[in-house]
């Protein structure tokens, strides 16, 4: 009984931890839910960045493809929808 409730509380753990995008860089919130709708600029705004410079790229890593935005792709509208699990780093 033991054994499988271990199990069970496992099974949860990575569950939600699937639910979830890692936001890694100079941010307030680290972990941003995820929802179908949410994007990279919506989670970016969500992680709330305060580096004292502004970032010169971001990174979303998804299943080991590393994807890259420059600043400037980024504010010119350049975007993608997130999958639950994606690891956004923010480089300066």
């Amino acid at each position: 009984r033991k054994r499988e409730l271990t199990e069970q509380r496992m099974a949860d753990a990575m569950r939600q931890a699937q639910m979830i995008v890692q936001v890694r860089g100079n941010v307030r919130n680290r972990i941003i839910p995820w929802s179908d709708d949410l994007t990279l600029a919506g989670a970016l705004v969500e992680a709330d960045y305060v580096g004292r410079m502004d970032p010169l790229s971001v990174t979303v890593t998804r299943a080991r493809k590393v994807t890259r935005f420059s600043a400037a792709r980024l504010l010119s509208g350049g975007d993608m929808f997130l999958q639950p699990g994606d690891v956004i780093d923010i480089h300066r």
